[in-house]
């Protein structure tokens, strides 16, 4: 009766391990099967003004397929007396932080170099597009890994529902002579979803 109840218990030991790597290994795999219909978009234009300028963050479309260029725009907009303005910012005047939701993946803008200059003249828009600059990780997951190597190699963007926080962070010198500079960080955003080929 002793020996039937320790291998029972044995048994019993194993099954339940089974059943937990089991599950734990279905907790760490990502389902590959993203349904965006699910997911309301609300903003595919936003727009934020700051002191003497506006910044403006835009996509032109709702829902994109796979297989589709997706437009991203960013537009700073110097509204002062000046005829021009000269503003110092990172590699890029605008940067996109994109956000896939459904996964819960970031695709971050890279910054290259600092002080770089642009010249805004009044009531023109200064306007830049969206560029496909990011990489990942070496630690990150197999399943981050293949979502951003699918995003690199293709055109479009992989099936999914998409925040972009786009924003400016800029310093202007009002004057010359001046070693003072009035700093702007100016954010908007931005959603989209993107959907399979059928």
């Amino acid at each position: 009766m002793i020996l039937l109840k320790k291998n029972t218990l044995k048994l019993l030991l194993i099954i339940s391990t089974i059943c937990i790597l089991i599950l734990t290994g279905c907790s760490f795999t990502k389902n590959t099967i993203v349904n965006v219909d699910e997911y309301e978009v609300e903003n595919i234009v936003a727009e934020v003004a700051e002191g003497d300028f506006i910044f403006r963050l835009m996509t032109e479309k709702e829902q994109y397929k796979e297989s589709e260029p997706i437009s991203l725009i960013g537009e700073i907009i110097y509204v002062g007396e000046q005829d021009e303005i000269e503003i110092i910012h990172s590699s890029s005047a605008v940067l996109f932080n994109i956000h896939e939701e459904v996964r819960g993946y970031d695709l971050g803008d890279a910054v290259n170099d600092i002080g770089v200059t642009t010249v805004l003249t009044q009531n023109e828009p200064y306007r830049e597009s969206y560029q496909k600059n990011v990489g990942y990780d070496s630690n990150a997951s197999k399943d981050y890994v293949k979502f951003i190597e699918d995003f690199i190699e293709h055109d479009g963007f992989p099936t999914g529902y998409y925040t972009v926080n786009g924003f400016t962070d800029f310093a202007v010198f009002e004057q010359d002579d001046s070693e003072e500079a009035t700093r702007y960080n100016i954010e908007a955003t931005i959603d989209f979803k993107v959907s399979d080929e059928e």
